[in-house]
């Protein structure tokens, strides 16, 4: 019978498990997987991100992304959410630690063939020429609480790394909300170069993320993202 500190540490080793060959661990910014999440929405990629913009964005342009994402977001949570099953039991029991029993409780897992790319990207790349991310080459993507695999790249478990991160982004839509959630992803976006890495949502997943990963020590996501959440209020508000 295994100790409970071996059962421990059996359960941090499969934290990162990928199927088949690809054990990139916590940081996938490579060129194999990489997770983007524009326009309020967690995604893992294969191949090359596409995340080039040629121009700085006006704030007409910044405004439309918020909107436009933020009823994309909607409307495919509304889709997919009642097609939805909980988490696996192993699974629950995996992240109970990191996260309260309401927030697990209201994830629910959908399998897609493909992910589809948003229906307004088609006017900003033939009237914009703004280069953003193809969601068909997407692994997984969450929409406020419900989250998408595809089948094109996923076909076994997703890596318990991967749902880690993508309910901490769950956590911060429940307390953002999803227009709030939206402003704040597409203006770190704008205001950091473009640059996934540099969105403050972004870095509290993968820090959040990090820590579950290389830890053996439980703490409650909820928590922690509770606590960060007045200081990036009192930002905003400086910010010109």
């Amino acid at each position: 019978m295994k100790t409970q500190r071996e059962t421990r540490n059996a359960k941090l080793l499969t934290r990162n498990r990928f199927p088949g060959t690809l054990d990139p661990g916590l940081f996938l910014f490579g060129p194999v997987t990489f997770d983007f999440h524009p326009f309020s929405a967690a995604c893992s990629f294969q191949g090359e991100s596409e995340t080039m913009v040629p121009v700085k964005l006006s704030d007409n342009m910044t405004d439309y992304l918020i909107r436009m994402g933020s009823a994309w977001v909607k409307r495919q949570r509304e889709q997919y959410h009642p097609r939805g099953k909980p988490l696996p039991p192993e699974t629950h029991a995996s992240l109970a630690p990191f996260f309260f029993p309401e927030t697990l409780e209201s994830v629910r897992i959908v399998r897609v063939p493909l992910i589809e790319n948003p229906a307004f990207y088609g006017t900003l790349l033939t009237s914009r020429k703004i280069l953003l991310l193809d969601f068909r080459r997407a692994t997984g993507i969450a929409f406020v609480d419900t989250v998408l695999l595809s089948s094109r790249f996923l076909s076994g478990p997703p890596p318990l790394s991967l749902l880690f991160h993508e309910i901490v982004h769950v956590v911060q839509y429940r307390l953002l909300g999803v227009s709030e959630f939206s402003r704040r992803y597409v203006l770190g976006w704008v205001e950091n170069g473009y640059r996934y890495e540099a969105i403050p949502l972004e870095q509290q997943a993968y820090s959040l993320t990090a820590r579950f990963v290389q830890s053996q020590e439980e703490f409650s996501v909820d928590l922690e993202v509770e606590k960060t959440m007045p200081t990036c209020a009192g930002k905003e508000e400086t910010t010109e």
